[in-house]
Parts: C-alpha cells; structure tokens; sequence
C-alpha cells in the first residue's frame, strides 16, 4: 500500500483494524522519525556543550575583570563604599549582557524558525506551535545565570574586603 503521509494515524488505526502486518518493523516513516529524533539529541548536546563553555568564557572574564581592577575595588572598600555598591556596576554589567544576548538569541531563533518550519510544513503536515518553551527556558536560564554572577562578583569583592580584615 503507498499513502501519501505515512504519520497520519488513520493508516495505522486501519492496519490494525484489518489485521495487516507491515514488511518490516522499522517503515520509512518510522526510520525517518528515529533518525530525526538522534539528530534532534545530538543537536540538544551540542547545544548544551557550547551554552556550558559560553557561561565557562562569561564568568571567566569577569573575574579577571575583578582580578584587573583589585586595586581599584580595594580603594573603593578602604574610603568607605560598601561591598554591594562597590559589586553592583559589575553585576549590571554582567545582566545587560546576558539580556542582550537572550534577545538576540530570540530574534535568531525567530527567523531561523520560520525558515525551517515553512521547509517542514511543505513536506509534513505540522501544527503550527509557538516559541514559548524557547523563551520560558532562555529567561530561566539567563535568571539562574544572573544569580551565579551575582554571587561570584560579591565572592570576590569580599574575599579583596577580607584582606584587610586579616591583617
């Protein structure tokens, strides 16, 4: 039997129904599906590898941002700023780049979206789904990134604080 979309479930409902067995397990639909599938995790990992090294790079330069600027930072903490307003420059910082790059993300993955839908849509027939998940994750991840931000900058302008605690 040749249909015209194999993933429509009627096909298999009637299959079932008739008590037909199809040649082999895997039919080119349902290979087509594995197939996509392994590419969509292996997609997944590398996205989570470079996601991973870029947060590695970003807290990277901002401690040698800190590490740079130690002099400045202690002279700052001795003529009597506190810690917080001595880190907060640096934590705004570090969270207008990550929005910026949220949003560019969301612009690209807007575009490159469409354009691949649209080569889908012709081929299959697909529901046509929102971006929602896309930017739930990218603001839960960019919060969760800001918190460790925050809290590597106000480490490292207390560790430079606890010097002179020290001595």
């Amino acid at each position: 039997i040749e249909v015209d979309d194999p993933f429509d479930e009627r096909i298999s409902k009637y299959l079932a129904d008739n008590n037909y067995d199809v040649e082999n397990d895997l039919t080119d639909a349902s290979k087509t599906k594995y197939f996509f599938r392994i590419l969509l995790l292996g997609l997944v990992v590398i996205g989570f590898i470079i996601c991973s090294l870029s947060v590695y790079i970003l807290m990277l330069s901002i401690f040698i941002l800190l590490q740079k600027l130690t002099e400045h930072i202690d002279s700052l903490l001795l003529i009597g700023y506190s810690m917080r307003s001595v880190s907060m420059p640096y934590c705004l910082i570090s969270t207008i780049l990550n929005v910026i790059s949220l949003i560019l993300s969301f612009v690209l993955v807007g575009i490159l979206r469409n354009h691949y839908f649209e080569i889908f849509t012709s081929l299959y027939e697909l529901d046509e789904s929102s971006m929602a998940v896309s930017i739930i994750c990218g603001v839960i991840l960019c919060v969760m990134i800001f918190i460790i931000n925050t809290i590597v900058i106000s480490r490292k302008v207390k560790s430079i604080w606890m010097i002179h605690k020290k001595v």
